[in-house]
């Protein structure tokens, strides 16, 4: 275990990339892999080589980004040197509906692979990874299509992954947390945990769409919730509405209901928040547990 003197984790001084090999299980997920100590943001990157042709399967990690992306909203996603992962993976899917799947199945990889590692992790649709009632991880996903022109169309699967920093401090105390926080402070090898995601991704890229819907849901948070669906900005209060989460469909869209309406709505790019139904439980328990 690396600490400095107030038991803090300490980032290792270099990411081993001979060692996250040595545990992929994978025929191309994760096989090509671009390491960069710190980059504006991984996006950035991999677009960027995406255009140039990488292959399919291809990965860019940072051990820290000075510009991370959070989903919709202009959100930025808060990218130190704490042992965290931040990465991007190219792929390029040949149908709509092989992109659809991916992307739904890509926080469900986050997942497991953290379930792996004995964190009770679940997930928040569209792509989001929660323990309890705190975030752990979040997926971004940025797709280009070029029509009969399947060397520029990509999809980008940007993921930050709370791993080994300390979410104690901070504007994210309350809503965030980290697998380190929730193993009582050990240290996670973020080699195996990384190789892990990428073991588990693929094996979903090789699953029927059903399969995936049924794994999805199986670790799904929401349903059965209370929520409110934000459709366009988080500013916009006037569009925002309560719903209740009924789970999400065959094709993996969130289903929910309003109000006594007996017909129910599918959500497709919307955002879906739970935290004004927390904020009452936060302001008299500080901290969340993780289990």
């Amino acid at each position: 275990m690396a600490a400095d003197l107030a038991g803090r984790y300490v980032l290792p001084v270099t990411f081993s990339p001979l060692r996250f090999a040595s545990l992929l299980r994978t025929q191309v997920v994760g096989r090509c892999l671009t390491h960069v100590q710190t980059t504006p943001s991984t996006q950035g990157v991999a677009r960027t080589m995406a255009l140039a042709g990488a292959p399919t399967g291809s990965l860019v990690l940072a051990d820290a980004q000075t510009a991370g992306v959070g989903r919709g909203h202009g959100r930025t996603w808060s990218s130190p040197s704490t042992g965290n992962v931040y990465m991007t993976l190219i792929l390029r899917p040949t149908t709509l509906q092989e992109a659809i799947k991916v992307n739904l199945g890509s926080a469900l990889a986050v997942a497991k692979a953290a379930r792996a590692f004995g964190v009770d992790a679940g997930v928040k649709w569209p792509n989001d990874v929660w323990v309890g009632d705190q975030k752990m991880a979040g997926v971004l996903a940025d797709s280009q299509v070029a029509d009969d022109d399947r060397a520029n169309s990509f999809l980008l699967l940007g993921i930050g992954i709370n791993v080994n920093g300390d979410m104690s401090t901070g504007a994210l105390g309350r809503s965030a947390t980290s697998m380190r926080a929730c193993l009582q402070g050990a240290d996670i090898e973020r080699e195996a945990f990384l190789a892990g995601v990428c073991n588990e991704l693929e094996s979903i890229m090789g699953m029927p769409h059903k399969s995936v819907v049924d794994e999805y849901r199986r670790l799904d948070v929401l349903t059965g919730r209370e929520c409110v669906v934000m459709p366009h900005k988080l500013e916009d209060a006037s569009s925002h509405y309560q719903a209740y989460c009924i789970g999400v469909n065959d094709d993996g869209n969130m289903q929910v209901r309003v109000g006594d309406h007996p017909d129910t709505v599918v959500l497709s790019c919307e955002e879906v928040s739970v935290r004004p139904y927390l904020d009452a439980l936060q302001r008299s328990a500080p901290t969340a547990s993780c289990t």
